[in-house]
């Protein structure tokens, strides 16, 4: 698969790759997909070390159900969202999947149109009672 990939450190330029490997597996720290893109580097510019922006089509995200990145909370080695029902929150195990900007992809007993915690949500508890002080438009 083609791609493209720019280096802020040389002003921008940006160079067609392909893609030789995505490692199926994100790295758990920076919930990130290590992807290995052969270039052109005939003009030696691009060196060890460089920071690169790639861009390149995923496919298809079918009925993938994202939520900002701050409503996941991650305690104990596992990954949970607070819903907010009636005030009281209830804690639901979810997995994540890609992420995209300030978004991510989550996967489990959560649909859209649950309302998510996504401010204090790390020091709450199961059962929890809060008062709601404002809502994010779920159409970010």
């Amino acid at each position: 698969d083609e791609c493209k990939v720019s280096f802020s450190a040389l002003g921008g330029i940006t160079r067609n790759g392909n893609i030789i490997h995505i490692v199926p597996q994100a790295n758990a720290r920076g919930r990130t997909f290590p992807v290995y893109i052969k270039l052109d580097n005939k003009d030696g510019m691009i060196r060890s070390g460089m920071f690169a922006e790639a861009t390149f089509d995923i496919g298809p995200l079918l009925s993938a159900t994202m939520m900002l990145k701050d409503g996941v909370v991650r305690r104990g080695g596992r990954e949970f969202i607070y819903l907010e029902v009636d005030g009281k929150v209830t804690e639901v195990t979810i997995r994540t999947g890609i992420a995209y900007k300030n978004l991510i992809q989550i996967m489990g007993e959560v649909k859209p149109g649950h309302d998510v915690v996504v401010r204090g949500n790390e020091r709450l508890l199961d059962a929890q009672n809060v008062q709601v002080t404002g809502r994010i438009d779920p159409d970010i």
